[in-house]
């Protein structure tokens, strides 16, 4: 019965087809509202992750004892705990995130807004804020994403509707990450529906301009990757830009490589479970806590 009312629900929308891409850019509008919100507290929350972690390692730990320093260690497996512990209540709140709504606009799978929302909150905060070498970008997608997910439930919307809703928030999502809507739009159309259909656009854009006018409205409109003035770079220079361009893209595939491959590091035997795996990363990022601080967190001061 269900599926037949969705049937019926998107049969109507398809027959009214203008008023429907109406609707959709004005829900558009209220899913970059929400979810820059939503997002502005997670950039906060981050930000104040990094300030109090730089501030514990220059003013506390550094003139600590043995037994201050040994506590904040057992901080860092305390919060391997609830990290692993908030994995196992909600499995499609780990990594990026950016899979999980691939999967859901493709009809695949299946997230539980609510669930996944605070999860992700929380554990994004707490993993970067405590040194994880970690983006916001993902994250900041996949909570943008479900909080377009809780509005379509909340107005009843057919899943066909609350997949363009869905690539609305993750648009959202990345354009208040960075004060950037175009960037937003252009992941939305690239990397999630991979076409330039207007009804994937006008509620896109729409979200992504709102949660950018939010997230400008929150931290100011500076760009979150001020550069400044910088002089014309000189065209005798360009050979150089050609070999930079090589060594990232050599350095990215090692990256790469190295990330999709790391769970053979992972399954070694010593690593009982899901909490020691955990726990261990916390750990090197504790030790790189004192030696090398600037590769942890996110890297945007960097």
């Amino acid at each position: 019965m269900h599926v037949d009312t969705q049937l019926e629900a998107a049969l109507r929308a398809l027959d009214h087809w203008p008023r429907f891409r109406l609707r959709l850019f004005f829900e558009g509008i209220v899913v970059g509202i929400l979810s820059g919100t939503v997002i502005s507290f997670f950039r906060w929350g981050l930000e104040m992750g990094t300030v109090w972690r730089q501030w514990i390692y220059a003013n506390v730990l550094a003139s600590g004892g043995v037994l201050l320093n040994l506590s904040w260690f057992g901080v860092l497996l305390a919060a391997a705990l609830l990290l692993w512990r908030l994995g196992i209540y909600e499995p499609n709140a780990g990594g990026s995130g950016i899979p999980q709504v691939k999967g859901v606009i493709l009809g695949a799978i299946r997230m539980r807004w609510l669930r996944i929302l605070w999860v992700k909150l929380v554990g994004g905060i707490v993993g970067i804020g405590l040194g994880l070498s970690l983006g916001r970008e993902g994250p900041s997608i996949q909570i943008g994403a479900v909080t377009a997910q809780g509005l379509s439930r909340a107005l009843g919307r057919t899943r066909m509707e609350e997949r363009y809703l869905i690539t609305a928030g993750a648009s959202a999502g990345l354009a208040a990450a960075f004060n950037a809507p175009l960037a937003g739009v252009m992941f939305a159309l690239e990397e999630l529906h991979r076409n330039f259909s207007g009804v994937v656009l006008a509620p896109s854009m729409a979200a992504a301009l709102l949660a950018t006018m939010v997230s400008r409205y929150v931290f100011g409109r500076a760009p979150v990757f001020h550069f400044g003035m910088l002089p014309p770079f000189p065209l005798r220079y360009m050979w150089l830009v050609v070999i930079l361009g090589i060594i990232i893209g050599l350095a990215g595939v090692v990256f790469n490589k190295g990330l999709l491959n790391i769970h053979y590091f992972y399954d070694l035997p010593v690593f009982r479970n899901n909490y020691m795996r955990i726990a261990f990363a916390l750990c090197m990022a504790g030790i790189l806590g004192y030696v090398f601080p600037e590769v942890l967190g996110g890297g945007n001061d960097l």
